[in-house]
């Protein structure tokens, strides 16, 4: 199939701001991915840079995801089984539903890196 999308001279960085409330699950981190056309498939966004420009982040502390892009393109946000260290055993983990309602309100800056 035919494809066309912009490519940036530099990485555009987004930072995802989810706030105390905005992200509870500890065993899950969100993720933001792109359609790839060609393939007919989700990949990272990160990914969309070339491997010395990819930068993607999570800090568990603030509950502030930052990933950047290097191209434009479909992308939606998904959630990444990522548990937590700890010297405890975790308790049984149940899977989430593979849809969510989408209607929470993000809140995102950009910045050029």
């Amino acid at each position: 199939p035919f494809t066309q999308f912009l490519v940036f001279r530099n990485p555009i960085r987004l930072q995802f701001t989810f706030g105390r409330q905005g992200w509870e699950d500890l065993y899950f981190r969100p993720q933001l991915r792109y359609w790839e056309a060609y393939r007919e498939e989700w990949r990272t966004a990160a990914s969309s840079c070339p491997p010395g420009q990819v930068f993607e982040r999570w800090n568990y502390v603030h509950n502030i995801y930052t990933v950047d892009l290097c191209h434009l393109s479909q992308f939606a946000m998904f959630e990444l089984y990522s548990p937590v260290s700890t010297t405890s055993q975790s308790p049984e983990l149940v899977e989430p539903n593979s849809f969510e309602d989408p209607g929470f309100v993000i809140g995102f800056s950009i910045t050029l890196a």
